[in-house]
C-alpha cells in the first residue's frame, strides 16, 4: 500500500508550496510597506521645540506724558497689535517702541490686558517692567496714592504676581543670600578656588548714596566677610587676584559716571585693603554705564547696574 500514498504525500507538498509561493510576495510586500512609512516619517520635519522666554515689556513716561517703550513678542501679529494700540491711543508721533520679534518667545498674554495698562503709559514719571507673569512698579506707577498696584492686581488677576520695587527689600534680600552663601568658603575645608570666591563675593550689594563714593554702613559686615575669605585664601597660599570694577546707571552723564564708579571702586579696594587683603591682589577700575545687566528702564535695573563685580585676574 505504500505505492498508493506517496501521490497523495506528493499533492500535499505541492499544495504547501504554492501557498508559500502565494505568501511571500504578500509579506514583501508588508515589508515594503513598513519601509515605506518609516523612510515617510523620516522625511517629516522635526516638530520646532516649544517657546522657552517670556515675553516683555518694560515702559517708562517722561514728563510730558510721552511713553517710551521696550517689548519682546513672539509674532509680527503681536508686535502690530500694540502698535496699533499705542498710535491709537498717543498718535504715532506721540511715543517711542522698540519691538522685536522672537520665535523662542512665548504668547504676550498680557496684551489681552493692554487698554488697561496705557492710561498708565501716559503718567508722568511711571516705570514699569512685564516679565512674563510678572510686573513690576516704579517711579510715580508705585506711589501708593494713585493706587495703581491695586488696580493692575484687580486687572490682571491672581495669575501674576505684582509688586512694587523697593530698595531696601532688595538691599536686605541681597544680604541674606550673600551671608548664607559665604558660609561655605568660611568652613576650614573650603577648597576657595577663585571662580567659587567671585561667584559668592558678587552676591553682595553695595549701596552706595547718590552721588556718593563712601562705602555705605549697610555693607561694611558683608565686606569684613568677604576680607576674611581673601585673607584665608591668602594665608593658604591662593592669593585670589581680583579686580574691583564699579560699574552705574544710565543716569547723568557718562563722563561723571565713569568717575564715580572708579571712586566707588577705589573705595571698596580700600576697605579691603584695610581689613588685611593684601593690597597688590586688589586692583579698581571704573565702567561707568558699559555693560548693563539690566535695562536702566526701571528703578530695579539701574540697581542691578549699579554695582561693584569682582573679577578673577589671570596670574
Amino acid at each position: 500500500m505504500q505505492p498508493a500514498s506517496a501521490p497523495a504525500e506528493a499533492s500535499i507538498a505541492a499544495v504547501s508550496a504554492e501557498a508559500s509561493a502565494a505568501a511571500a510576495p504578500a509579506s514583501d510586500a508588508a515589508a515594503s510597506a513598513v519601509a515605506a512609512s518609516a523612510a515617510s516619517e523620516a522625511q517629516q520635519p522635526a516638530a520646532a521645540p516649544a517657546p522657552s522666554k517670556d515675553s516683555q515689556l518694560s515702559f517708562t513716561v517722561d514728563a510730558a506724558g510721552k511713553p517710551t517703550l521696550t517689548a519682546t513678542v513672539d509674532s509680527e501679529a503681536e508686535k502690530t497689535h500694540l502698535i496699533d494700540a499705542l498710535t491709537k491711543r498717543f498718535g504715532a508721533d506721540h511715543f517711542v517702541a522698540n519691538v522685536t520679534v522672537d520665535q523662542d518667545t512665548k504668547p504676550a498674554d498680557w496684551l489681552v490686558h493692554l487698554d488697561g495698562l496705557l492710561p498708565l503709559m501716559a503718567l508722568p514719571g511711571a516705570e514699569v517692567k512685564v516679565d512674563g507673569a510678572h510686573i513690576e512698579l516704579s517711579g510715580s506707577a508705585a506711589n501708593a496714592k494713585l493706587g495703581w498696584l491695586d488696580k493692575l492686581k484687580s486687572l490682571f488677576g491672581a495669575s501674576y504676581q505684582i509688586g512694587s520695587f523697593n530698595v531696601e527689600q532688595a538691599v536686605a534680600s541681597a544680604t541674606e543670600n550673600f551671608r548664607s552663601a559665604i558660609k561655605g568658603l568660611l568652613t576650614p575645608d573650603s577648597s576657595r578656588a577663585s571662580a567659587d570666591v567671585v561667584k559668592v563675593l558678587n552676591l553682595q550689594v553695595i549701596n552706595f548714596a547718590s552721588a556718593g563714593a563712601r562705602v555705605p554702613a549697610s555693607a561694611l559686615e558683608d565686606l569684613n566677610q568677604s576680607a576674611q575669605v581673601l585673607n584665608a585664601c591668602a594665608r593658604n597660599g591662593k592669593t585670589a587676584k581680583l579686580e574691583v570694577a564699579g560699574y552705574s546707571d544710565n543716569v547723568g552723564g557718562a563722563q561723571a559716571n565713569l568717575q564715580l564708579s572708579k571712586k566707588r571702586a577705589d573705595a571698596v579696594r580700600a576697605y579691603l585693603v584695610k581689613t588685611g587683603v593684601p593690597a597688590d591682589s586688589l586692583v579698581a577700575q571704573g565702567y561707568g554705564d558699559a555693560r548693563p545687566v539690566a535695562s536702566n528702564d526701571t528703578a530695579s535695573g539701574r540697581f542691578a547696574n549699579r554695582r561693584i563685580e569682582f573679577v578673577a585676574q589671570q596670574e
